[in-house]
């Protein structure tokens, strides 16, 4: 797979729960991670260049991915409710 950081966008960031990502490709699944590097939610239901994600965490800094047709996007994400 090849690395797509510049295809993505996220969106706001910070946010206060509700992000919306957009990409040149295909998203195929959305990770969002911890600092720890425990996953905190995984959607494969995705099949869009669009998505919103309603998502409740507590505040603080994630790393979400984004898994393409053409590949790999990494992100960081600051919640601050």
């Amino acid at each position: 797979m090849v690395n797509v950081i510049n295809s993505a966008k996220l969106y706001p960031n910070p946010s206060n729960g509700i992000i919306n990502l957009e990409s040149d490709y295909i998203i195929k699944n959305v990770i969002i991670k911890d600092l720890h590097g425990k996953i905190v939610i995984s959607d494969e239901t995705i099949n869009s260049q669009k998505h919103r994600c309603n998502i409740s965490l507590a505040p603080g800094v994630y790393i979400v991915t984004l898994l393409t047709d053409q590949g790999i996007s990494t992100k960081k994400l600051i919640i601050n409710l």
